[in-house]
């Protein structure tokens, strides 16, 4: 984990010192999410808003929490959880590699179960599919391939307003080549 921080910083400082370079210093950076197993322990760390889920007995639980204006006036007590829900503030970004003079990344650690699924992605997906509706897509008997295609389908259809990025990992005695 401390070689994956090293490393997120010396990328954090080479995007610094390309937009001081060839943007006159505006921000050029990118969100970060990093996924770790290590046996029955994972790991997540991250920056901004890409997310990391797990689903777990057809539950899709998030294990990140959006580095977001929204997110940080609702931890000072700033705003309601009423208000949060209406949404306004929430795609402002307030962590984020090559943003700000320092980075600093969130950290969680978790335990891994045989029959678990992971899925890392960026908001252009989660923005645009209802959790619920990526849950009951990752836990149909199809193959990996055929879940990418269909989420993506769905992503697309609902009219992303983001790019839609995003990794499925899956446990390896479920990989196989179930019908579409």
């Amino acid at each position: 984990l401390d070689w994956i921080e090293d490393r997120v910083a010396i990328v954090h400082q080479d995007l610094r010192n390309y937009a001081r370079d060839h943007h006159n210093d505006r921000t050029v950076g990118s969100t970060l999410v990093v996924w770790v197993e290590a046996g029955e322990l994972g790991s997540v760390l991250w920056a901004g808003d890409s997310r990391l889920y797990r689903l777990r007995d057809q539950v899709l639980e998030p294990m990140t929490r959006d580095h977001s204006l929204m997110n940080e006036m609702l931890d000072r007590g700033l705003i309601s959880e009423e208000a949060a829900s209406e949404g306004k503030g929430g795609n402002v970004i307030t962590r984020a590699v090559g943003a700000r003079e320092q980075i600093h990344l969130d950290l969680k650690l978790f335990e891994i179960k045989s029959q678990d699924r992971f899925l890392l992605c960026s908001d252009g997906l989660y923005n645009a599919i209802a959790e619920l509706q990526i849950a009951k897509l990752l836990s149909k008997p199809y193959s990996m391939e055929v879940k990418c295609q269909k989420i993506m389908a769905q992503a697309l259809q609902a009219g992303a307003r983001d790019n839609v990025t995003f990794i499925l990992i899956e446990p390896l005695e479920s990989l196989s080549y179930a019908p579409q």
